[in-house]
């Protein structure tokens, strides 16, 4: 084969022949050394005039020699290149083979050429994802943009961010961003545009929780918003009717459990859960603040005499970051759960601003929760296992129904028929009710009956992160004067 001899992707087998190509760097990313956390080769998806993609690779000794020469988006030349089988598993292109740029590999750039493709996908529509779970290579989607979720910090400090897609098939599905990808997604702002949606290289998943399947982005994958391409314009232009109806962002109803069968459900030390459930404020159960990075509120570490946050890569302010402890209850029990910051706002409708600007001033937070009292929500609860026990973390909330101060309780709750005024707990009668140290206040009914009100301390332990504390309250008993 002649050197100067240009071959389209198409043509190219596994050979070490002298291959020259004329490519566009369609993505470049670089690897991470699992062993040492350092940067490994480079990775390349090269794609040609014909639109054809192949994945390319420099080794982790040949790393310096290219790891300034290729920019993504450009076009050059590669001679001298050889060809060998891609690998097993998450190719990153449907090809069966790769390119490997090597010491003898000569880079050349070349100017624009008007005609030459600056993208090429291959597209899978969204309702046949169960059908490229187990595939070798790695899929391309498109779809309408319907919503997106905040950053979150899943198992491992690893970050994602949810996005919620609809195709012409009408399935919905939700694409799971990770890393730096995660970080910087810009959410539009527009959504009556239509913002269509593309994710490269995904992988498709199976949660067995919500049993759904979803994808996720890959290091080899770019996300694009209304992209100059057929595909695009062809969602824009269709009447596919899209909004919150879209089983794919109708979070409230998935995996529901009450609380007790969600605390059975879940196995210590399993990767974490999201269950939601139905469910009202008891009480507030404590805080506690930490340093945190005024961006993505994320811990900050000491590192060099100096804070800094793990996550973001340019410097940024230092704020103290607030986390509530709650309990909640419903029909079959009670659980206490963590409140960040974000949600504690998002769950009593303040800004993250105002409720920060209490703890400040020294206001009791507990007085500011009261006001979530009597109001029937949704939880998405996140359980996990931190530093072996169970955590339970509230990761958004929708409100049902606010209750007036004498509404009923919640569905199937018994009716006790107590006087508003009083916040009535049940007690276990430990004494006789002559031995109790009574402080009775009488009141008549509405049928003229006499009764009063007695109370009795009652101690409840409560299991906190770090440390068992005990919580003194009054508690009431009704009992009817004869």
């Amino acid at each position: 084969m002649a050197n100067n001899k240009l071959s389209l992707i198409a043509d190219l087998k596994n050979s070490f022949a002298p291959w020259r190509i004329k490519v566009r760097v369609f993505k470049f990313w670089e690897g991470i050394d699992p062993k040492t956390g350092g940067p490994s080769g480079l990775d390349y998806i090269f794609m040609d005039e014909q639109g054809s993609r192949i994945h390319g690779k420099v080794l982790k000794f040949n790393r310096e020699r290219f790891v300034h020469k290729l920019e993504e988006g450009k076009i050059y030349i590669l001679s001298k290149i050889s060809v060998c089988h891609a690998e097993q598993m998450y190719r990153p292109t449907r090809r069966e083979y790769m390119v490997f740029l090597n010491a003898s590999t000569v880079v050349q750039e070349i100017n624009e050429i008007n005609g030459f493709p600056k993208y090429s996908f291959d597209f899978v529509k969204l309702n046949t994802l169960a059908e490229h779970k187990d595939n070798v290579f790695l899929n391309d989607i498109i779809g309408i943009f319907l919503d997106s979720s905040d950053v979150k910090i899943v198992k491992d400090n690893k970050i994602i961010r949810e996005i919620f897609i609809q195709d012409d098939t009408t399935a919905n599905v939700r694409v799971v961003l990770w890393g730096d990808l995660a970080n910087n997604f810009v959410k539009p702002t527009n959504l009556s545009d239509k913002p269509i949606f593309i994710l490269s290289s995904t992988s498709a998943d199976f949660y067995r929780v919500t049993q759904r399947y979803s994808v996720s982005s890959r290091e080899s994958s770019n996300y694009y918003f209304d992209l100059d391409i057929p595909e695009v314009r062809f969602l824009k232009n269709s009447q596919i009717e899209v909004g919150e109806s879209s089983g794919g962002i109708d979070w409230t109803t998935n995996n529901r459990k009450t609380i007790t069968a969600m605390l059975d459900d879940y196995k210590p030390n399993s990767p974490e859960v999201f269950y939601t459930c139905t469910a009202r404020y008891s009480n507030f159960e404590g805080k506690y603040t930490y340093p945190a990075c005024a961006k993505c509120t994320r811990k900050v570490v000491r590192t060099g005499g100096t804070l800094k946050c793990p996550r973001c890569t340019t410097p940024q302010s230092i704020t103290q970051a607030i986390v509530s402890k709650i309990s909640i209850h419903d029909i079959s029990g009670t659980c206490i759960v963590s409140l960040f910051g974000n949600k504690a706002a998002e769950m009593l409708s303040i800004d993250l601003e105002e409720l920060l600007e209490y703890e400040q001033l020294g206001v009791n937070l507990g007085d500011i929760f009261e006001q979530a009292r009597g109001t029937d929500y949704i939880f998405e609860v996140k359980m996990s296992t931190y530093q072996d026990n169970m955590s339970l973390a509230i990761n958004r909330t929708k409100v049902i129904h606010s209750i007036p101060d004498d509404d009923g309780p919640l569905d199937n709750e018994a009716n006790n028929d107590d006087p508003p005024s009083f916040g009535m707990v049940s007690i276990k009668q430990e004494k006789d009710d002559d031995e109790l140290q009574s402080n009775p206040q009488a009141y008549d009914d509405d049928d003229g009956n006499k009764h009063k009100v007695v109370t009795k301390t009652v101690i409840h332990d409560i299991q906190d992160d770090d440390e068992n504390k005990t919580d003194i309250a009054p508690s009431f008993r009704m009992v009817t004067i004869k």
